[in-house]
């Protein structure tokens, strides 16, 4: 419970000196003129509050229809809860590397094999990369000024960088299927010598991951070549939860009192969603803020002429579009921590 304290407190850390830089130099009367209540549209901010509430519903029937696929079901609360845990531990672990094993956790403690789980979080992944991929080119296609931000060039190559991974991870995953068998028993290995695994535990615990690995391959395979059908949907499914979630930004705008293009909006998130993916810090903070100002400029000329404008956008969007669901989806994974060291202390009770 102490590591996710820390992972929280450093993920509002970084947050916080993020947007520090972003307004230290407007702290004046001109920031507060801004700020001005009579001149924001409140009808436009709960617009984008409603569209966040349909986004994690949408989430949760992402993982529905990625079930159905390996031949399960699980709950649209269930989903919405499992979507909601991923969210909140891919923000305060670096990487975001923490939010997929407590999804599988959740989807596992409902009934899914093991086996299956991994493959529903892995084409959660990988249908939310194929969508971030294809969109942001789209995006520098339509709007070619993208691609002069020099600063960006750096982010851009890393987020080729992490697909290319990802790719070579299915590929190796799909036709080599030893590779998935080696990967687990060193993991195995590597528990057992911190302990994590008892000795006199160790083959009974093996035998049982190296067949829900088997169960893996055999889903994966199975869901590249005969549910193609499943798949597709699963990527428009994947295209519809990420243009809801954006176009949050554009009723943030409306509500600011500026107009911009519906589409320049969304396919600028997409760029800006696809560079920050598996960003190092917790829940890419920092590296967010800065993208989406340096992006954002090009919304709307009223940027360029009034800059306080733009960062008080920048810091809206990321409280919308970010920072409330990670407060609800905090809520509700202290809750299942909590409820699951509770759960493990009447077993050692009875035992």
């Amino acid at each position: 419970m102490n590591k996710y304290i820390r992972g929280l407190i450093l993920f509002v850390v970084i947050s916080l000196v993020a947007l520090f830089f972003l307004f230290r130099n407007d702290f004046s009367g001109d920031t507060l003129s801004i700020l001005n209540v009579h001149e924001l549209k409140g009808t436009y901010f709960l617009v984008a509050l409603s569209l966040l509430v349909i986004f994690v519903i949408c989430e949760g029937i992402r993982l529905q229809i990625l079930a159905l696929g390996v031949e399960d079901k699980t709950s649209l609360k269930t989903g919405v809860i499992a979507s909601l845990t991923n969210e909140f531990l891919s923000a305060i672990t670096p990487f975001q590397s923490g939010g997929q094993p407590f999804e599988v956790f959740v989807l596992h403690r409902d009934g899914i094999s093991l086996g299956k789980v991994v493959v529903i979080s892995y084409f959660k992944t990988a249908t939310s990369l194929i969508v971030l991929t294809s969109c942001a080119i789209i995006g520098f296609i339509l709007y070619p000024e993208l691609l002069g931000l020099s600063f960006l060039k750096y982010f851009y190559v890393y987020g080729i960088l992490f697909v290319s991974y990802f790719i070579t991870l299915t590929i190796l995953s799909v036709f080599k299927p030893l590779f998935a068998k080696k990967l687990a028993f060193n993991g195995m290995k590597i528990l057992r010598k911190i302990h994590i695994i008892k000795r006199d535990t160790f083959h009974s615990k093996m035998k049982y991951v190296l067949r829900e690995v088997n169960l893996f391959n055999y889903h994966i395979k199975k869901y590249y070549f005969h549910k193609k059908l499943n798949l597709s949907l699963s990527v428009l499914m994947t295209f519809a939860t990420w243009v809801v979630k954006f176009s949050m930004a554009y009723f943030i705008l409306l509500g600011l009192g500026i107009d911009s293009s519906y589409l320049k909006v969304v396919f600028y998130q997409y760029v800006i969603q696809f560079v920050n993916y598996a960003m190092p810090t917790p829940g890419s903070s920092g590296t967010s803020e800065f993208t989406a100002y340096t992006i954002f400029k090009y919304l709307s000329m009223i940027f360029h002429q009034n800059e306080i404008s733009l960062k008080l956008f920048v810091m809206l969007w990321r409280v919308f579009s970010y920072h409330i669901i990670i407060l609800v989806s905090g809520l509700v994974s202290f809750s299942i921590i909590k409820d699951w060291l509770k759960s493990k202390q009447q077993e050692k009770q009875i035992k």
